[in-house]
């Protein structure tokens, strides 16, 4: 039940569309392998990456190459993506899934 509602929040959380494109990002996220996320975080991010890849909710441009957010909310567990496009130099541009 936990893994429907998490892939569940996962698909409605990125339902990506065409947004300004950045170069800076909150200091909240970070790479899937960030030394502070735990492995039940780590785990989740799997599990998210997989179900936006399968429900086709890649922003144009994005790859594997993103920055997570992952918190707790009443609902269960929340992850949030901020997908780097391109590069600036050696500066990531994100493009953040907008829901």
């Amino acid at each position: 039940m936990k893994l429907i509602l998490l892939v569940s929040l996962a698909i409605a959380l990125c339902g990506c569309q065409a947004v300004p494109q950045s170069t800076t990002t909150d200091a909240e996220f970070h790479r899937a392998d960030y030394a502070a996320f735990t492995t039940q975080q780590r785990d989740t991010i799997a599990v998210a990456r997989r179900a936006i890849r399968t429900a086709g909710k890649m922003p144009k441009g994005g790859s594997d190459d993103a920055f997570y957010r992952v918190r707790r909310s009443g609902d269960g567990v929340e992850v949030f993506v901020i997908y780097v496009t391109g590069y600036d130099a050696s500066k990531p541009v994100f493009t953040p899934c907008v829901h």
